[in-house]
């Protein structure tokens, strides 16, 4: 995680809407940001349930309550084609998970809007 990220409004508003700590936002993030490089390296989250990714994060409350505040705060996006992908994956994922990808010719999932094509996980580019 990056030292500012605790400053930032969007991680604030996350704090309160979950009503959680600092400390708490913090290992939550760091959790889903571990758990997508392991098991969603393109960043394409959606591909699990909102209870999966509760567990991915070990949060014990509602699933839907956590998913909906990550996407209303911005640390997810929604997309027509993988329905949740990580907000800037591709700017802010490791090094590794990049260059495992590029070994899988594979690409990082974006966020889909009627105005930006969706880089899916294969090699071809597809529109939302």
């Amino acid at each position: 995680m990056k030292a500012n990220t605790p400053e930032l409004m969007k991680f604030k508003k996350l704090q309160r809407k979950l009503g959680e700590s600092r400390r708490g936002i913090i290992g939550l993030l760091e959790g889903l940001w571990i758990e997508v490089a392991r098991n969603s390296p393109a960043g394409d989250v959606g591909r699990f349930t909102n209870e999966e990714i509760a567990i991915m994060v070990d949060w014990d409350l509602d699933p839907d309550a956590l998913v909906s505040a990550l996407v209303e705060c911005g640390w997810l996006d929604e997309c027509s084609e993988n329905r949740l992908v990580v907000h800037d994956w591709k700017d802010h994922c490791p090094t590794y998970v990049k260059g495992g990808l590029a070994k899988q010719k594979r690409e990082i999932a974006i966020a889909c809007t009627s105005e930006v094509e969706a880089i899916g996980t294969t090699s071809t580019n597809s529109a939302c």
